[in-house]
């Protein structure tokens, strides 16, 4: 049999390409720098900020930032060690990259980003190196969720505490998974799709649907996507989460699907597709917009940026922790689970 390895996500993305059309709800950002495929995103007063990522088998310690007042890409300082299927979220103002692939190993790697010193400082490693992992936030706390080290995929979950410096273990997913789409949504977080990849055997991809409550540490499986998909990416606008792009089969062949789902009634809606259809993309949202950002298309890697306006609007409910539509009742669940000597703010 075949092995899988890094090279399913990036190997066949062979010459950087811009430019596309508009098609229906989606319309033209500014291009990235630097075209590029699995790179994270996130957000930090306003701006996106795209992080690493990879041309050919190359990684990139390329770091761009988006104001969406001007419009425009600007680059900062790069990420210290190059690496493409990484973990990244934002907490607190500050940005977080976590484990990814560096062309010679799967890294373990951890470092943060402060935007107001474009600065990057080292961290303490994850326990386990792994690739295609997904990385969110929760009550001010970094969770490092699944992915993938050689021949194996993880159901493993870290979570790292900046008042400590530590990496501690939490519950497991319900099963392994690597390349999904993750976001935090009204204080949990969403594993969505993914793949499975165990030995020399083909990867399987997942439709499955994961939520994490970070208060009682329990997992449990909500609504599967409407289609199976892997190396999507996934972000929360208003309470509700967009999975977008990806892949439906082991060729590096892109989907151009977006489908919204509604926790509180665990039901998936389709949306308007996007201009093109990419696989090991990112994605950020500002406001009531969602940007899908670089990726991989049909024999490229992209630099491009396409924006999509949701009409919904933010909930004054912050993953960082620091206001809820129930805050009372939320600091109190957090006292529980915190660890010792830290508390809700």
């Amino acid at each position: 049999m075949r092995r899988w390895t890094v090279c399913i996500a990036i190997c066949c993305l062979l010459t950087p390409a811009a430019g596309f059309a508009q098609r229906g709800g989606w319309q033209a950002a500014d291009s990235l720098s630097f075209a590029r495929a699995g790179p994270g995103a996130a957000v930090v007063d306003g701006r996106a900020y795209v992080i690493g990522g990879a041309q050919l088998v190359r990684p990139l310690a390329s770091v761009e930032e988006y104001s969406p007042e001007r419009g425009t890409w600007t680059a900062r300082a790069p990420l210290p060690t190059p690496r493409a299927g990484l973990g990244v979220c934002a907490s607190g103002g500050q940005i977080y990259a976590i484990g990814g692939y560096d062309a010679q190993a799967w890294s373990a790697q951890a470092e943060v980003y402060d935007p107001r010193l474009d600065r990057w400082q080292e961290l303490a490693p994850l326990p386990m190196a792994r690739g295609w992992l997904g990385a969110a936030v929760a009550f001010g706390r970094i969770y490092a969720v699944g992915g993938k080290h050689n021949r194996f995929t993880f159901a493993s979950v870290e979570q790292y505490s900046p008042a400590t410096g530590k990496w501690s273990r939490v519950a497991d997913m319900p099963e392994p998974r690597a390349g999904f789409g993750i976001c935090v949504a009204r204080g949990r977080i969403y594993v969505v799709g993914g793949g499975v990849m165990e030995d020399n055997d083909p990867p399987r991809i997942v439709a499955t649907l994961f939520e994490y409550d970070p208060l009682t540490d329990v997992w449990s499986e909500r609504a599967p996507l409407p289609t199976p998909r892997w190396f999507l990416t996934a972000v929360s606008v208003g309470g509700r989460i967009f999975a977008l792009g990806g892949r439906e089969g082991v060729l590096p062949i892109g989907s151009d699907a977006v489908t919204e789902y509604d926790p509180l009634t665990d039901t998936w809606t389709e949306r308007a597709a996007m201009p093109d259809a990419r696989h090991g993309l990112a994605a950020a949202a500002i406001g009531s917009r969602v940007y899908a950002i670089g990726g991989g298309g049909a024999n490229s890697v992209l630099n491009v940026v396409s924006e999509y306006d949701t009409g919904l609007t933010a909930l004054d409910v912050r993953v960082a922790g620091k206001a809820s539509i129930r805050w009372a009742s939320i600091k109190e669940s957090a006292a529980n689970v915190l660890p010792r000597g830290e508390r809700a703010r």
